[in-house]
């Protein structure tokens, strides 16, 4: 099983190199200080990660963005608090 950290240094290895943050207002680009809304984004892909036993870190799922600018990258849920119609799954 691929950790977290392995799939996200191989998506920056692709190109996916910005951090996103989900917020009220819309998808928040960490790098370039832009937030875009649902119709202007794509989840391309998505992974799941699980706790190992006994590990302190929570389940995570980590979606593959892409901007219609050209942005590309990821963001991280830790908490698994979002979900299709959070992120407008297209």
């Amino acid at each position: 099983m691929k950790t977290l950290a392995i799939c996200l240094n191989k998506l920056v290895q692709n190109g996916y190199k910005e951090h996103f943050k989900a917020t009220d207002s819309g998808f928040y680009c960490l790098d370039s200080n832009r937030t875009y809304s649902p119709e202007h984004i794509q989840i391309v892909n998505f992974f799941r990660f699980a706790s190992a036993p006994g590990s302190v870190e929570p389940p995570a799922v980590m979606y593959v963005i892409e901007a219609d600018d050209g942005a590309k990258g990821v963001l991280v849920d830790r908490e698994n608090k979002l979900g299709p119609s959070e992120l407008m799954i297209r």
